[in-house]
């Protein structure tokens, strides 16, 4: 599949890259929610920073409880929708009881 390019002739996906590792350099110290592609597909956590083309994050939340108050590396690529703390409305704290996992239908 060809490269796709904007009207100015500029690589979009270079274009993404450049402009979603700009909003999290900015953004280092807040809280993001962010849907990757592969599993576990959802985290919430707080912004370490960005080294070249990694997302530093401290995992908050994600479906694997495991992983919750760790850092982790995850590459800008693998971010399909992300939303940042800020002006707009906070991200919810969810927080599963110490030692439990949630599971669908479960009512919790």
């Amino acid at each position: 599949m060809p490269t796709p390019f904007n009207q100015a002739g500029q690589p979009v996906n270079e274009l993404r890259r450049r402009d979603v590792v700009l909003a999290f350099q900015e953004a280092a110290g807040r809280r993001a929610f962010i849907l990757i592609n592969p599993f576990p597909f959802m985290v919430i956590g707080e912004i370490v920073g960005v080294a070249n083309d990694y997302l530093q994050l401290i995992i908050e939340t994600t479906s694997i409880t495991e992983l919750e108050g760790r850092t982790i590396n995850l590459h800008i690529d693998e971010v399909e929708v992300f939303y940042i703390e800020g002006d707009g409305p906070p991200i919810p704290r969810i927080e599963n009881e110490p030692g439990r996992h949630t599971k669908r239908g479960d009512g919790a």
